[in-house]
């Protein structure tokens, strides 16, 4: 008799073990009851990673709920950054697109000033002038290939 109430005992228990596999949320209520609280003890790890510029969802809501507006700051912030990052390149290649523009200036004062010696029979000045200008910028050209640092990923 013992026996046969044990076996349905068993069945019983097999069977809300498997209620419970199927749906964990019981398991959740059950731990949240005070009698199993102080009966049961648990260890739980759990390892969250997160890549990106903003913090999780969960984190936001613990930032508005401890500084006021703290979400709402935080993605202030990563939005000026981004503007930021972005506008450095723009800037980047005005500031090269301006060089060019006085380079362009500087070789066509240097190639008028040539003519207007030729225009004077200063032929060799002429030719000594456009000369050292040409190798000034061509000095300049390869200095500043060797100094230039380089951005390819690959070598970092």
């Amino acid at each position: 008799m013992e026996q046969a109430a044990l076996i349905e005992t068993n069945n019983e228990d097999n069977a809300i073990v498997d209620k419970v596999a199927e749906t964990p949320e019981l398991l959740e209520k059950v731990l949240r009851t005070p009698q199993a609280s102080g009966v049961i003890s648990m260890l739980v790890q759990q390892q969250l990673s997160h890549s990106g510029p903003l913090p999780m969802a969960t984190e936001m809501e613990k930032y508005n709920s401890v500084i006021p507006n703290g979400a709402d700051r935080i993605m202030k912030l990563a939005e000026k950054e981004q503007e930021n990052r972005y506008s450095i390149p723009k800037w980047s290649l005005f500031l090269k697109g301006l060089g060019l523009v006085f380079a362009m200036i500087s070789v066509s004062l240097v190639v008028w000033f040539c003519f207007e010696l030729i225009n004077k029979e200063q032929y060799g000045l002429s030719v000594t002038v456009m000369i050292s200008v040409l190798v000034a910028l061509a000095g300049v050209f390869a200095v500043g290939k060797v100094m230039l640092p380089k951005t390819d990923k690959t070598e970092e």
